[in-house]
């Protein structure tokens, strides 16, 4: 069996990673889906994105848009990411051209 959810995670494994799974899945990943749902509509985007840069703890996303990028979050990756965030709050549009998505 190759590496999936249930034997890689840095936080638990087996059931328990599976708990965690079921737990975040719906506490948060599906609730996020109907939420910008919700608000789009009426000439309004809802936008949503998921930080799973291993390990994907509680606010470890912060590095990548406001620097300085951890080990973890390559210096692609960190630039990606902080012209979404800026792009988001700018434009209000997180879109980046496919250059800087494919890390050029």
């Amino acid at each position: 069996m190759g590496a999936t959810a249930l034997n890689v995670s840095t936080f638990g494994t087996g059931q328990q990673q599976r708990a965690n799974n079921v737990y975040a899945e719906t506490t948060f990943v599906c609730p996020s889906y109907w939420l910008a749902e919700a608000f789009t509509n009426n000439d309004r985007v809802g936008w949503k994105y998921q930080y799973s840069v291993i390990p994907a703890q509680h606010g470890s996303d912060q590095n990548a848009y406001l620097g300085p990028a951890l080990p973890n979050q390559g210096p692609d990756f960190a630039r990606a990411f902080m012209t979404i965030w800026g792009n988001f709050i700018t434009q209000n549009d997180p879109s980046i051209p496919a250059d800087i998505a494919a890390g050029a």
